[in-house]
């Protein structure tokens, strides 16, 4: 283990993920989950201004059920139809890149965690910085 004192720098570091990791799991997931389906949105915003009339003149007959996709064409009938065909494609995006984003987020927590825990150890032993993110790692650290 590196017993150096952290620098300017990892001390920054360190309190940015002490702030979003205190937080907790669930705000970090969903604040992940808005920040995709706002992706989403953007995605069909830059469609709109690339591709004039995107989303418009659309061709739609009610699935049979033999599609390759069968309820992929089935959610999508019954969002235009009931929502417009442009809301429909805003929910569809928002959806699948909101989910996207929330399952990165629940990858990405345990290594948040992990960095987190190695830098504050290092700080506590010199008394640089006192956290308010406890993970049982950190305070498995602290007792030995």
């Amino acid at each position: 283990m590196n017993v150096n004192p952290l620098n300017e720098r990892e001390l920054k570091r360190l309190a940015k993920m002490d702030r979003k990791l205190s937080r907790g799991f669930l705000a970090f997931g969903l604040i992940a989950t808005a920040i995709g389906v706002l992706g989403g949105l953007a995605w069909v915003g830059l469609m709109l201004l690339a591709a004039p009339g995107f989303g418009q003149h659309m061709n739609l007959r009610a699935p049979t059920g033999n599609e390759q996709h069968a309820m992929l064409e089935q959610t999508m009938y019954w969002l235009v139809t009931h929502l417009g065909a442009l809301p429909g494609i805003c929910v569809m995006a928002g959806g699948m890149f909101g989910a996207m984003a929330g399952g990165l987020s629940v990858v990405l927590w345990p290594l948040l965690v992990s960095n987190h825990t190695e830098l504050a150890r290092r700080a506590l032993a010199h008394g640089q910085f006192q956290p308010r993110f406890l993970s049982g790692a950190l305070r498995r650290g602290m007792r030995a």
